[in-house]
């Protein structure tokens, strides 16, 4: 059996119900949980006895042979938060503790693309980016964490691990929802961002965007040009939900090879990666997104293809 974790705040989820689609079609038992659906988790116990170890949903024991973490699990975002609770950071936190014990109980089962701690080292950035070097991908010439202020020396600031998060506004005195941006001017004074760490890189300047979906062994590959965002990066231009054109793309070979060989070094078996191609042609690897989302960028048919990529690995 396939237990699937697919954290989704606004349900149905197009990307969920499509991968359930093709498993159902395929024969294979899944299940299907939302981290972020507190009635989900009401369905799953975690019981120690004589008898053993066993994960119950509905009250029934079940035994999975993969753990697809379909979406990194996160405390810090928008959840199912129950009227009666007074204390929302501390049910989050109490959730992720909740999903961690599960998490170990579950370690003879294979998780796909990866365990959870590998998937975390997908995403730390500076490291991945010396990682993705050594494999043979062209990389930023710099890319460093950093409380300093570097826009007059390097000159494009990025967000420091994931853009959207839920924090406490001490003005309004309740949470609010956050999505930080980059950037490549400083408005921290005007935006109560001063003193945050942020992730510093050489900026490229590129004619076109490249998406990828990368299962085993199988590439699937999205270019979108870059006048299309006008002036926006990527996630500014999806938030204003502007109309992006992608076209299907195939990887020159050499960016291919370095790509798996990269995935294979980190102990995944599946990532969305993200280059930038600049005028010159040159493939300037810049993210990893190792539970990254990997539906709606061309259209339906592409959309099965991919999901019957991942079907056919779990």
């Amino acid at each position: 059996m396939i237990l699937i974790f697919g954290s989704s705040y606004n349900e149905p989820d197009s990307q969920n119900d499509l991968l359930l689609n093709v498993l159902t079609h395929g024969g294979k038992r899944h299940l299907l949980i939302n981290p972020l659906n507190a009635s989900d988790l009401r369905r799953m116990e975690l019981v120690q006895s004589q008898k053993g170890t066993a994960l119950l949903v509905d009250g029934y024991e079940t035994n999975p042979s993969v753990v697809y973490l379909q979406r990194l699990w996160r405390i810090d975002c928008l959840a199912d938060i129950p009227e009666d609770c007074f204390y929302p950071t501390l049910l989050r936190q109490k959730m992720t503790n909740f999903l961690t014990e599960i998490r170990f109980a579950l370690e003879s089962a294979r998780w796909f693309p990866g365990r959870i701690e590998n998937v975390e080292r997908g995403e730390a950035k500076v490291p991945l980016m010396q990682t993705a070097h050594n494999c043979g991908l062209l990389v930023p010439q710099i890319t460093t964490n950093s409380f300093h202020n570097y826009f007059s020396s390097i000159g494009y600031r990025k967000v420091l691990g994931p853009p959207f998060s839920i924090s406490f506004d001490t003005t309004e005195r309740q949470e609010i929802a956050i999505t930080l941006l980059n950037n490549k001017r400083d408005n921290s004074d005007s935006t109560g961002l001063g003193g945050f760490p942020w992730q510093w890189q050489t900026p490229i300047n590129p004619v076109a965007q490249v998406r990828c979906v990368v299962v085993g062994k199988e590439i699937r590959a999205y270019r979108a040009e870059i006048d299309q965002f006008a002036g926006k990066s990527l996630r500014e231009a999806q938030e204003d939900e502007q109309d992006i054109r992608w076209l299907v793309y195939e990887l020159p070979l050499e960016v291919s090879a370095s790509l798996l060989r990269l995935n294979d070094s980190l102990g995944l078996s599946m990532c969305c990666p993200e280059f930038l191609i600049d005028e010159k042609g040159r493939h300037f690897f810049i993210d990893l997104n190792p539970c990254g989302d990997w539906y709606g960028f061309v259209n339906q048919e592409e959309n099965r293809i991919v999901a019957e990529m991942i079907s056919r690995m779990l």
